[in-house]
């Protein structure tokens, strides 16, 4: 395994073949059309003409390039920075290199975390907030009631209802956070994990929450 670390001068490493090379830049274009869902010659194109090729090259090189940031512009382009756009047509990919970066024979990279962002940053932590981490949150205290405690729901879904508004918010709208789904979980109810004052007590911060919006709407 032929490896570049961190470490090593900002020249990079010369010993690192160049088909590991190219071979690393063919796999971060194969990320870049998953994570914005671009055709292959659509992206290649782009990516080969001007400074995208060298900028992308000398992320996987130069230790000292850490961060790297692929975007679509309004007119289709992609683009390649080192770093975050101040604005960008719905998401981009970033890429971020751990002090453990390697580079494979076959061009496989480790120590090397990507990911999208969305151009509406606010309204896709609170998807992924609903969507993802809530429904973990739950499975784990349905097994674990001690280690995912009463409080620690509480200031989750806290967070989550102040979220919802600010996106709201964003958009000239007045959105109503619904109550914690763990009224709803069966699994919950039929271990007894809620019990009536809890539930009550959600729906009453709820409630408390909508009149608060109600009464800013029609001041």
């Amino acid at each position: 395994r032929i490896a570049l670390h961190m470490s090593e001068a900002d020249t990079g490493d010369p010993n690192v073949e160049e088909t590991s090379i190219e071979n690393a830049l063919d796999w971060i274009k194969l990320r870049i059309n998953h994570f914005l869902q671009t055709s292959e010659g659509g992206s290649s194109e782009h990516l080969e003409s001007g400074d995208g090729r060298r900028m992308i090259l000398d992320f996987i090189r130069e230790p000292a390039r850490r961060r790297l940031i692929i975007y679509s512009s309004k007119a289709g382009d992609i683009k390649v920075d080192y770093d975050i756009p101040s604005s960008y047509h719905n998401k981009a990919a970033y890429f971020l290199k751990q002090r453990t970066f390697t580079v494979g024979e076959d061009g496989s990279m480790s120590g090397l975390l990507m990911g999208e962002m969305h151009s509406n940053t606010l309204e896709h932590l609170s998807i992924v907030s609903h969507e993802i981490l809530q429904p973990l949150l739950m499975s784990g205290r349905a097994k674990n009631p001690e280690l995912i405690t009463k409080d620690t729901m509480d200031t989750f879904h806290k967070f989550t209802s102040k979220l919802f508004i600010t996106v709201g918010q964003t958009k000239g709208k007045t959105l109503l956070p619904m109550p914690s789904p763990e009224l709803n979980l069966k699994e919950a109810l039929e271990q007894r994990m809620l019990k009536d004052k809890d539930k009550v007590h959600l729906l009453e911060s709820c409630i408390i929450n909508w009149t608060q919006q109600i009464k800013n709407v029609l001041r």
